[in-house]
């Protein structure tokens, strides 16, 4: 075959062993060489005429003889498409025949040879199993190259620099004519599409004009670019045809063909020719073609032209270039030639806009002309419009430029769109969000502009618009995908894309559905499980499950497998990542692409780098990088892997294809260009991946400057958002459960094979009808629920579906009553389900330990708090739905014991089994319930009023008497909360139970509260006090949530500080009450300090504040709720008396015993009593008060300044910031930021330090507060917050901060120790604010050197430690300093030694001997080691209270030997607590290996209980070294550190505290944000980054303005 008819064919041979075949062609007609073609092959052809009123013409279609059948399409497409071709250019096809052939190798998609066009295989054969994308690409290729036949055969340009008038003219007629032979595809929309992508492309600073000088072959090929030459030259095409209007552009179109055929021509030709047509036909106006159209092929780029009204009657328009890249300038200088076309419209009009009447053959005499010598010109509407005008501008896209209004008219067309969505045209409103994001992206406008006119999407279902915003709102996603925001932001795009989800939904049907629904359908679907719409999830999960458990497909497009298989492992875990890996090693499956797609969807760093791998051993590398790198939670693990494995990626620079750029251009920090410019700065990478990763880096750096500048905006939009229930966590309020009857049988141990650590489950849900509904909602995740033995029993025979839906983002599960239920009707839903006993420390979990013969005995423990008993049992999972719960637990013979909230009423052997029946509970929450099975021993013992109180263990703990003190606590405790509550335990036993795996301290469960081992065992041979004090704490803790939270609970989660804060204040009266001796009442406000500085931080968080799903209830079990939370209850009792706030306490309690409250009741209760009592003016009420502090962050400082000439002293209250840089204070938000305070104070004259003195109050609108000093000298002090009983700082006129430092140096005793501790915080605190001078904290420790209690040390020692950890890079400032302390303290080392004291002075001994140790104190290091080595040679136990001060000693002044010694013994005890001692110690080495050895040893099972990892990991934080080491270790391991304890809000959030609370340099600032803004998955430990980047940034800040200060003071106080 070839481009002319076969003139003859000859049979020649045989010859050389062949038979040949001559075959001689006609002459061609006059033709350029490029166009020639010779195709020698044994295809098949099909055949047919093409019929038009100027010729019939032989269309033939030819490829491989198994594809013949499979060329129907291309043969009736080709055969109509010329014939159109031929009356639309109304010109005769130049030849006799048009041949048409597939080949399966060639380099582009097709060439359109002169009557013979060769096309890529793909794009030429179809049948009914190809896709619609394969239809369309057939039809619209076919047309393309057809054009051709005239627009580039018959005329063809000169040279290569006018190429863009053949392929731009082609795309241009290719969707002209694909429209013209099927109308219902809407191909002319498509050109609209595939031009607002490539307007996009074509501004940046790197785009070409589409006329370029060429010379070289090389230039010539890289001019065939389908951006620009193809793309942006069918704009130029466009914009020609809607200036002359659709007839008179066709008959210039004939006259050019006519004048130039056979011959070669430039583009001047062309528009000579059109402008000949205009004046002949009258249409010219003055125009002249040939300027007005180089300017737009000549010039690289394209305009934006600004619209802004400058009064009611004109206008003014401004041009210049368009640039996404705001980085780049000097854009004034560039103009073109602009056809404006505009109109007005109406707000709320209907049917009347022009944009859905005009068209290419209406709009020629509409322009205005915009010159392009001019910036800016000025119009006169003719009109005077109103506030309900609005303008739209460059109508049906006629002109290749973006169109920017200003704020008023974008707001007007948001509303149009919102009011009448079809009034603008489905094309404009595609070109409305293209520019409105591109604009946006280039910073012209605000992206709220952008993101308010998108509010409309949810009455869209047009496929043209949704299809540019699927493509135009990856740049805010990308941009935003790993911030706080991107919650709120996905829950607002979940909630515009469902509507048209539900719409198209996943199946594709040929015959009713919509040709461009199909044809938008399936990245719809990507979208809407990328934001993770609910019903997506669910129903890409069902499709996965389906095709691996059994291979099954259904009918959606291939393409959704790919969405479904991505879903499913994103969401999945581990399990669902290795079947899908699995499956693709024993497939062939024509899926087998999309299932690799879907593995690179994982979000463990872990499973990626496998994935990574695996493709390293195929071609399939990049393609698995990209992959990888189109996910948030990939983009670093494949820039990681692309740098590690660079040698064997980019050999030669071959097959590398762009994918250098595209990893740049998904990085996001500074930091991140920082590494790019390091790793390639010494690559060899060729000339065009050079400069496309230039043009990365450039994009990097306005996308750093985009967010930089636009983040804060976006934030405080999205803050406003109101998106409805589009994702409700709550549970509708129709059905009220009443009661759960549950049977469990767990089958605990390996030894089950496919059963083990799996349970059965049964349940009868006993629920009342609050109101109709057909739908049964609750909660279950990770159950396998029995379809079959859904029953529902009911008085109205009611019946159930056997089928249920569920959605994994609530985990909601859904079933269907075939008839509403009767209100007020109970019903009762029963089914069996199986789960999973798991290894995460929450839901039904596993736990283990070592017993006597060192074998590992397994135990099955729960911790359902606060959202995961659905992992155990379907329930109604929320606090405020009570019901009453009878358990039944099938326990194998192997294990002696099971427990529950109630009491064991009967155990019946069953074959291998006993069945063990509980007492039902009384009403309460499902957090609350417990169960263990176990080999378990107990001690019992009861309470004064015949309580049960009862400890379990492992047997060594409890045969050891561990046990003992735990039991004798919880005895005494349990009657005095009876007595402090004035009601009685609700329960007819009480189980302390102590599991060696436990993620938290303890858990409150009501009646079997569950702890983690140190928490409740304590070991008098080997503990020391400490260990002591923790269990009566956690003990008191948990009995008091008895009352205060199972008895009555708050109604929803928001208010759980209530529930914690309450507990961690009366846990202090608890063991005040065991212990008197302990002075813990006056211990609770220095172990409260922490808290003081966490809520001091711009990004703290009130106590109370609305959550919503698991992740941000779990972030309320923080600091903040328990330690501020009892606080400010302390702060209650103390200003409404003791007596009061019992009395209200024990009201409201009985009043809403098995009930649900909220804080406000409380408040009521106490606002009552105390009006009762007369201890709250009637002026005042709680609420209020309380209001101020649980409802805002933060707290304030009151300044109490002095004025001695006129005897008063003036209040005035401020929002305590610790961070003096913090832009807020500047703000009138700051000024405003008050609080009810209730202030005490005294003097010298009467220095009684009463807590509950009435307090005067400072209200939140008063300026200030005046209070005589008539009776107070001036040479004596006054001393504010009495007992610090208010959760404030104070601070003082200078004189009086000098009147207090003399008293304590002449007698500090004066003083209370907690007012003494207080002065001391304080002003540490106050001096790092910045609010007073920082040595003035100094000047308060020199009195230290006689003080003899401890509390006033624990503040002194944490201000110490600090300013330690921050000048300690400075040797001779440090040894300075460790000078002072060591004098400052000598005398209390001296005085206390190293030999008994009274409990109250331990902690002070402690730390004095660990101070003293650590800086290098001879003696101290002396005694440590003699006692180290007497335990070592001589067998001499170590003081309890001094292990980790002597492991911590002899490490840190000793070898490595001594280091392994210790090491061995650490990894071969069985103590946890003494394990954790002795790790303890071992981080205190100055070796860096060594260190590393303890971060390694972390996360081996084998050596530390997963529960304990993070404590590891920050004892080696403790030193400077380690906390280097720890932040390497953080950064490197983040994924899998998440993923064991991101549940757990404390657990990581305490480690990052712990890791970075002392860095102070700008390096690590910048690595902390960076990790930041990289991690997608910082989940509840989000807060804490926060928090500790405000800390960074500022210590860093505090050390360049204090370290000079401060050395200067050592030195003169030495």
């Amino acid at each position: 075959m070839s481009n002319m008819p076969i003139n003859k064919t000859t049979q020649i041979g045989p010859k050389d062993g062949y038979n040949w075949t001559l075959t001689e062609f006609e002459e061609t007609v006059q033709m350029s060489t490029y166009l020639v073609a010779i195709l020698v092959s044994d295809f098949k052809c099909k055949s047919g005429v093409s019929n038009s009123s100027y010729s019939n013409v032989d269309v033939k279609v030819c490829a491989r003889p198994n594809a013949e059948d499979k060329l129907d399409l291309a043969l009736n497409s080709s055969v109509d498409i010329l014939g159109f071709f031929e009356e639309y250019y109304k010109v005769k096809y130049p030849l006799e025949k048009l041949d048409h052939a597939g080949v399966p190798d060639f380099k582009y998609g097709a060439m359109e040879n002169w009557g013979l066009a060769i096309y890529r295989e793909v794009y030429f054969i179809f049948d009914e199993k190809s896709t619609q994308t394969t239809e369309i690409n057939v039809v619209r290729i076919i047309a393309h190259e057809i054009s051709h036949m005239w627009f580039g055969n018959l005329v063809t340009p000169k040279w290569w620099d006018d190429l863009w008038l053949n392929e731009g003219f082609a795309r241009f007629a290719e969707h002209v004519g694909s429209d013209a032979v099927k109308k219902h595809w809407r191909m002319y929309d498509r050109l609209f599409d595939l031009l607002l992508g490539v307007i996009q492309s074509d501004s940046t600073e790197e785009t070409r004009a589409v006329s370029s000088d060429v010379n070289t072959p090389e230039e010539i090929d890289a001019n065939i670019n389908p951006t620009i030459t193809y793309g942006k030259g069918s704009a130029i095409v466009k914009m020609l045809s809607y200036i002359l209007g659709d007839d008179t552009f066709r008959n210039g179109l004939k006259n050019y063909f006519e004048t130039f055929e056979y011959q070669n021509v430039d583009q001047s030709d062309l528009w000579r020719i059109m402008n000949e047509q205009m004046k002949l036909e009258n249409k010219s106006h003055g125009v002249d073609l040939l300027p007005v159209m180089t300017s737009w092929t000549k010039q690289k780029g394209h305009p934006v032209v600004t619209i802004k009204r400058i009064n009611d009657t004109h206008i003014s328009v401004k041009q210049n270039r368009f640039l996404t890249d705001s980085t780049v300038s000097g854009l004034s200088d560039t103009f073109w030639q602009i056809p404006l076309s505009f109109s007005i419209e109406e707000l709320g009009s209907s049917g009347q806009s022009l944009t859905n009447k005009i068209n290419s053959t209406n709009l020629f005499d509409k322009f205005l002309w915009i010159s392009n010598t001019t910036e800016e010109t000025i119009i006169n509407l003719n009109r005077t419009l109103t506030d309900s005008n609005f303008l739209i501008a460059n109508l049906d896209m006629a002109v290749f430029c973006r169109i920017n209004y200003d704020e008023k008219d974008w707001k007007i067309i948001a509303e149009q769109l919102l009011t009448n969505t079809q009034e603008l045209s489905a094309r404009t409103r595609a070109q409305l969000i293209s520019d409105v994001f591109s604009l946006s992206q280039a910073l012209y406008i605000s992206p709220e502009i952008a993101l308010n006119h998108i509010r409309y999407l949810e009455n869209e279902l047009d496929y043209l618009p949704w299809s540019v915003f699927l493509e135009r709102v990856k740049y805010f996603t990308g941009q935003l995908d790993s911030t706080e925001i991107y919650i709120p932001f996905k829950k607002y795009l979940q909630k515009l894309v469902k509507p048209y989800y539900q719409k198209l939904g996943w199946i594709d049907n040929p015959v009713t559905d919509d040709w461009n629904d199909r044809v938008v359908r399936n990245r719809l679907v990507e979208f809407a499980c990328q934001v993770e719409l609910a019903d997506c999830l669910s129903q890409a999960r069902s499709i996965y499950n389906d095709f691996i458990d059994s291979g099954i497909q259904i009918n959606v497009p291939s393409f959704l497998y790919r969405v479904a298989f991505c879903s499913s492992i994103e969401q999945g875990n581990d399990a669902d990542f290795e079947k899908l890996f699995e499956k693709i090693k024993n497939t062939d499956s024509n899926l087998k692409s999309s299932m690799l797609y879907g593995l690179s969807c994982s979000k463990s760093t872990a499973n990626l780098n496998k994935y990574l791998n695996d493709q390293m051993s195929s071609n399939s590398v990049i393609s698995a990088i990209r992959n990888v790198l189109s996910k948030p939670s990939g983009v670093y693990v494949a820039w990681n892997f692309f740098k590690q494995n660079w040698e064997n990626i980019y050999k030669d620079g071959s097959g590398i294809s762009g994918i250098v750029s595209d990893l740049v251009k998904k990085l996001k920090t500074q930091s991140d260009l920082n590494d790019i410019e390091s790793f390639f700065s010494d690559k060899n990478l060729t000339q065009g991946d050079r400069e496309s990763l230039n043009v990365a880096k450039n994009q990097l750096l306005s996308n750093i400057k985009w967010f930089s500048q636009e983040f804060n905006s976006i934030k405080n939009w999205t803050s406003g958002l109101n998106i409805g229930n589009q994702v409700n966590y709550r549970l509708p309020t129709n059905l009220i459960p009443n009661s759960y009857d549950i049977k469990i049988q767990p089958y605990i141990g390996d030894s089950w094979k496919d059963k083990a650590f799996t349970f059965d489950g049964a349940i009868s849900i006993n629920f009342t009808c609050a109101e109709p509904t057909k739908k049964i909602i609750f909660h279950a995740i990770d159950l396998d629920l029995d379809t079959d033995t859904f029953t529902i029993e009911s008085t109205d025979d009611n019946e159930i579906e056997k089928m249920f839906t569920e959605d994994k983002i609530t985990n909601f599960i859904e079933l269907n009553l075939k008839k509403e239920c009767q209100k007020g009707s109970d019903y009762v839903l029963k089914m069996n389900y199986t789960g999973s006993i798991i290894k995460n420390l929450y839901g039904f979990y596993r736990s283990s330990y070592k017993n006597e013969l060192d074998e590992t005995e397994y135990l099955a423990t729960t911790h359902f708090q606060p959202t995961d008993a659905r992992r155990a049992f379907p329930c109604f999972d929320e606090p405020a739905l009570k019901a009453s719960f009878k358990l039944t637990i099938m326990r194998h013979k192997n294990f002696s014991s099971s427990i529950f909230n109630t009491p064991l009423t009967k155990s019946s052997p069953n074959g291998d089994w006993f069945e063990d029946e509980f007492a039902e509970t009384p009403k309460m929450s499902t957090y609350l319930v417990a169960f263990v099975v176990s080999n378990f021993k107990k001690i019992t013992n009861q309470t004064s009023k015949g309580i049960e109180v009862e400890v379990f263990g492992r047997p060594e703990k409890i045969e050891n008497g561990e046990g003992d003190f735990s039991l004798r606590e919880s005895q005494l405790i349990l009657d005095f909360f009876e007595n402090y509550f004035n009601l009685p335990y609700p329960l007819a036993k009480s189980s302390q139970i102590g599991v060696p795996d436990f993620n938290a301290g303890a858990m409150e469960n009501w009646g079997a509260v569950i702890y983690r081992e140190t928490a409740l065992f304590y070991n008098p041979k080997t503990d020391a006090l400490v260990n002591k004090q923790r269990v009566s704490s956690v003990v008191s803790h948990e009995l008091a949530h008895q009352w205060f939270g199972n008895l009555v609970t708050p109604d929803w989660w928001n208010d759980i500080w209530l529930n914690e804060g309450f507990a961690s204040w009366v846990e202090y009266l608890g063991v005040n009450y065991t212990h008197p001796e302990w002075n813990f009442l006056d211990l609770f406000y220095v172990q409260k300090l922490k808290v003081m500085e966490l809520d001091s931080l711009e990004s703290s968080h009130s106590v109370s504040f609305d959550v919503n799903d698991p992740g941000e209830i779990n972030s309320l079990f923080d600091k903040i709720s328990y330690d501020k939370g009892s606080s400010i209850i302390r702060m209650m009792n103390a200003f409404l008396t003791e007596k009061t706030f019992r009395s209200g306490v024990s009201d409201y309690l009985k009043d809403f015993a098995y009930k649900n409250a909220k804080q406000d009741d409380l408040w009521q209760y106490l606002t009552n009593q105390s009006y009762v009592d007369g201890s709250l003016d009637k002026n005042l009420n709680v609420k209020d008060i309380m209001d101020t502090w649980t409802l805002k962050k933060g707290y304030p400082y009151v300044m109490v300044e002095r004025k001695y000439a006129e005897k008063e002293m003036v209040l005035t209250q401020k929002w305590f910031l610790l961070n003096p840089a913090s832009k807020i204070k500047d703000t009138e938000e700051y000024n405003n930021y008050k609080w009810y305070i209730p202030f005490t104070f005294t003097s010298l004259e009467d220095p009684i330090f009463d807590f509950e003195k009435k307090p005067t109050w400072l209200e939140p609108d008063q300026k200030e507060v005046k209070i005589s000093t008539q009776n107070i000298d001036d040479e004596s002090w006054v001393i504010g917050n009495l007992k610090h009983s208010a959760f404030m700082r104070v601070n003082y006129d200078q004189d009086n901060w000098d009147l207090l430092i003399e008293q304590l140096k002449a007698n500090h005793a004066v003083i209370d120790p907690i007012n003494r501790a207080t002065l001391l915080d304080d002003s540490f605190n106050l001096g790092r604010a910045e609010i007073i001078d920082q040595l003035l904290f100094l000047r308060i420790t020199q009195y230290l050197a006689n003080e003899k209690e401890n509390l006033p040390f624990v503040p002194a020692f944490i201000g110490l430690d600090y300013i330690g950890n921050m000048i300690a890079n400075d040797y001779f400032a440090y040894n300075n300093y460790k000078n002072y302390i060591i004098n400052l303290m000598n005398s209390t080392y001296q005085s206390l030694g190293w030999d008994d004291v009274s409990d109250d002075l331990i902690d002070l001994q402690i730390s004095t001997l660990q101070l003293m140790c650590s800086f290098g104190f001879e003696d101290c290091i002396t005694e440590a080691r003699s006692r180290f080595d007497d335990w070592i040679n001589n067998d001499i136990a170590l003081p309890s209270n001094f292990k980790i001060l002597i492991y911590s000693t002899v490490v840190k002044y000793g070898d490595e030997e001594t280091w392994l010694n210790l090491y061995q013994k650490a990894i071969g005890i069985s103590d946890n607590t003494e394990k954790l001692r002795i790790f303890r110690g071992l981080a205190s080495s100055r070796e860096a290996s060594l260190l590393s050895i303890i971060l390694n040893s972390a996360s081996d099972k084998n050596i530390i209980r997963s529960q304990d990892e993070t404590s590891v990991i920050s004892y080696v934080a403790g030193s400077p070294l380690g906390r280097k080491l720890a932040f390497d270790h953080l950064e490197d391991n983040w994924d899998e550190l998440f993923e064991r304890h991101g549940d757990v809000s404390f657990t990581l959030s305490s480690l990052i505290d712990s890791v970075t609370k002392y860095l102070n340099t700008n390096s690590y600032l910048l690595r902390l944000v960076n990790f930041a803004e990289r991690n997608s998955n910082l989940g509840v430990t989000k807060k804490a980054f926060e928090q500790a980047i405000e800390n960074v940034q500022f210590n860093t800040r505090w050390t360049m303005k204090n370290l000079n200060s401060i050395k200067e003071w050592l030195n003169s106080n030495l």
